[in-house]
């Protein structure tokens, strides 16, 4: 795949499906998430591999925790929606299913304070995946920007994660959006943070459908699930 942004073609990207093989199979990776504030990306998580053993949460030190059944009740919520982007497009026996899913969900998920830059780690478990979902800096931040917060999580995982694991980075290929992240330098620098301590393998274009498709709500300045589904790749860095 090349990765189109402002009208040109990055360097050729090979199209993995690493996130859905380590994440969404049997064998259960910890996994620690963060973004997604109502947690409704993990609670999707959960309900695929239908159970919350291995996934934890994190959330704003200052915000509010968003109970498990709050998040069953958000996905369920959308999965209902006839407005929802996605309710035609499945067939009911899936969104039953998907349904089921959640409702069975039983013992919740680890959740653990974290602070709004996403780039403080709380003692989390070195044999674990990391998962940033939709970095985003406010255009009015003249002093930060999306680029340096992925590049400041990434540094911050080397320090707290073993080899073999990998950290995966949830973002969008819509342009203009696109631009903000800086992947050239991301994933192809010498001297990134992902190029010194991490394998660029690829993106996977997978793996935010399947959580989509179990009731994923993202909170943004608007509804763009459509351009999720679209857009959305999963950058798959391997720890060296």
């Amino acid at each position: 795949m090349n990765l189109q942004t402002s009208g040109r073609s990055y360097r050729s990207i090979q199209v993995v499906d690493i996130a859905c093989q380590r994440l969404l199979q049997s064998d259960i990776i910890d996994v620690v998430f963060f973004g997604e504030a109502n947690f409704t990306f993990c609670t999707a998580l959960a309900a695929v591999r239908q159970s919350c053993d291995g996934i934890i949460g994190t959330k704003y030190e200052k915000s509010p925790t968003v109970s498990l059944q709050k998040s069953i009740r958000i996905c369920i919520e959308e999965l209902v929606n006839p407005t929802s982007d996605f309710f035609w497009c499945k067939p009911e026996s899936n969104r039953l299913c998907s349904i089921r899913r959640l409702v069975e969900l039983r013992d919740s998920f680890m959740i653990r304070g974290n602070d709004v830059d996403a780039t403080h780690f709380t003692h989390p478990p070195k044999t674990s995946d990391f998962f940033l979902q939709c970095p985003w800096v406010g255009q009015g931040d003249k002093t930060y920007s999306t680029a340096l917060l992925i590049q400041h999580f990434i540094r911050k995982a080397a320090a707290n994660q073993h080899k073999g694991y990998f950290v995966f980075v949830g973002i969008t290929t819509y342009y203009p959006f696109c631009l903000d992240y800086g992947l050239e330098e991301l994933c192809f620098s010498r001297g990134s943070p992902a190029r010194r301590f991490y394998r660029f393998v690829g993106i996977d274009r997978s793996f935010p459908m399947m959580l989509l498709s179990h009731g994923y709500v993202h909170e943004g300045f608007s509804r763009i699930h459509h351009k999720i589904a679209t857009y959305h790749v999963t950058l798959c860095f391997e720890r060296l």
